[in-house]
């Protein structure tokens, strides 16, 4: 139990140091948001989040 939770800490810590992005959603993160037109949702995405960010693809 505790190896898990020192894995959640670590992890966590670790996305503070990711560029900015929309918020991952759990197990399938940020697939939604791409839709069927990935590149069209990535550049409205990028009017939100700047040219450079990050997305969770999947767990």
């Amino acid at each position: 139990m505790v190896w898990v939770k020192a894995l959640s800490f670590i992890s966590r810590g670790s996305l503070k140091q990711l560029p900015p992005g929309p918020r991952p959603h759990p197990v399938i993160g940020n697939l939604l948001e791409l839709g069927d037109k990935p590149h069209k949702s990535l550049l409205e995405l990028a009017k939100i989040h700047g040219p450079i960010m990050s997305l969770k693809l999947a767990r």
